[in-house]
């Protein structure tokens, strides 16, 4: 379940004349104005060509450009969030003090600094408290950072604010699924169901508490509310089973499911999740240890860039190269992402390291590899990556104390992201690190807990047979 940021309420919301929101033209604001309500029903691509319609009309509304940024941002297109997001921060000097901070946020949003997103956040707070979209933008950086709880409290505290918009339920929602506080999610849902008119995104959160809980029932109940909504049902629905069934080491459900989602992605013109779902089987392959066709693999992440060169899909990319022994590749990568997003907090902290860790792991260099991974310990309680690639470099440098707690705070996790595919592995890897610790009960608990997750899954995975027979040896 993605976290979902909002921008500025619409004029009707906010019950402010409509020259509050800054534009030359009335029928651009007109546009705008329709957008938005669409937004506050939950549509995600629906208010785009409105939006863009307000820029064809006014070039320099800079809130219009800050919306279709937002709206790609929601559904997965992070380079074209970027590229609005800096386009309407070169016009911020058009706008109000109001919108100026919103799209001061959003422009640091889009460089990646994630520090000054926050305090741009805070300013926006103090400076308009009963505003309720600074706290909800700041609740998804809390959310991405890991910090479920500051996230509800931003959340709960939007809620208090707006009552009758969506946005903060489904944050806060999350926030308590995120912490195991299941039934808080769900009764929170129901009642902004009667509140807002965000029908179809309430059904998709209640649909991710669902998956969590693995109540089936509930599933296919909400499930028939998304279905209406090709977006919704990419994101929330054919995302989700996918990540699932990889988890539960059921490869060819997975690329089945993956291939059902690119179809629809590319109908949708949404080539960021389209280029994701022929990397992810290429990443399921190699974390499988299923390392026979290493350099098919790498071709898939290749096409992959073909279809979107962003940073996200390309530094994906250079993970499968660097998992599949192909360090050139890998570097050649890493060095484009270092160029294209040298202020970006997680790329640089966090998520080019990991590729770099996992190159030194290649040569047996667990120690330096512990040491590159460092600088993202401050960010890296959202990130399940950096946690498991830094899990296998404490095993490998025989640290099992540290690595258990890294492939620990993977399954903290899960239900902030219930179909990444690490939420399968990381129950072997710390039945592993048990092992290291001769921690006999331990380890046959760690190892009984991974092979019931896969008790359905397919019997060729290479990760499979070794782990049975590694449980084999201590019976």
């Amino acid at each position: 379940m993605p976290a979902l940021g909002e921008s500025l309420a619409s004029v009707q919301k906010f019950d402010k004349p409509l020259q509050e929101v800054t534009t030359s033209s009335l029928e651009a604001l007109k546009a705008f104005s329709q957008a938005d309500e669409l937004r506050e029903r939950g549509d995600t691509l629906a208010p785009v060509a409105l939006y863009k319609r307000a820029i064809e009309i006014d070039p320099n509304f800079a809130m219009a450009y800050a919306r279709v940024g937002t709206q790609y941002l929601n559904v997965g297109q992070a380079d074209l969030a970027r590229q609005n997001f800096q386009k309407a921060f070169e016009l911020r000097e058009r706008a109000s003090e109001r919108e100026k901070l919103y799209i001061t946020d959003k422009y640091y949003d889009g460089t990646g600094q994630l520090e000054q997103a926050m305090q741009s956040l805070e300013m926006a707070i103090q400076t308009y408290p009963n505003d309720y979209p600074p706290r909800v933008n700041l609740s998804v950086v809390n959310q991405a950072l890991g910090d479920f709880d500051k996230g509800l409290s931003n959340s709960l505290e939007a809620i208090r604010v707006e009552p009758d918009s969506w946005y903060g339920y489904v944050n806060a929602a999350y926030c308590y699924t995120a912490l195991g506080r299941f039934d808080e999610a769900k009764a929170l849902i129901n009642t902004g169901l009667q509140k807002t008119t965000g029908a179809l995104v309430m059904h998709g959160s209640l649909y991710y508490v669902a998956l969590v809980q693995g109540d089936k029932a509930a599933q296919d109940r909400e499930e028939a509310f998304i279905k209406d909504s090709p977006a919704f049902e990419l994101q929330w629905v054919l995302a989700n089973k996918a990540g699932l069934a990889v988890v539960h080491g059921q490869r060819k459900n997975a690329r089945e499911l993956y291939a059902h989602e690119g179809e629809l992605a590319k109908q949708l013109g949404l080539t960021e999740n389209q280029a994701s779902v022929i990397q992810i089987p290429a990443l399921m392959d190699l974390l499988f240890g299923d390392t026979s066709n290493k350099n098919k693999s790498v071709s898939q992440a290749t096409a992959a860039l073909n279809i979107a060169n962003s940073p996200d899909v390309t530094i994906l990319s250079a993970e499968i190269a660097a998992l599949a022994g192909n360090e050139p590749q890998a570097r050649h990568l890493m060095d484009d992402v270092n160029r294209r997003r040298p202020l970006d907090t997680r790329f640089q902290t966090m998520f080019i390291p990991v590729v770099e860790a996992i190159l030194l792991l290649n040569h047996g260099e667990g120690a330096k590899a512990i040491d590159v991974l460092k600088p993202g310990e401050q960010y890296d309680k959202g990130t399940t990556d950096i946690h498991f690639v830094r899990g296998r470099a404490y095993l490998m440098n025989h640290q099992p104390d540290q690595a258990a707690q890294e492939f620990q705070a993977v399954l903290r996790l899960r239900g902030a992201y219930i179909g990444d595919p690490l939420m399968g592995l990381a129950p072997l890897y710390l039945a592993r690190a048990y092992a290291q610790q001769n921690d006999g009960a331990k380890t046959r608990a760690a190892y009984q807990d991974f092979l019931a997750l896969w008790k359905d899954a397919d019997p060729d995975i290479p990760i499979l047979k070794q782990a049975k027979a590694e449980y084999a040896k201590l019976q």
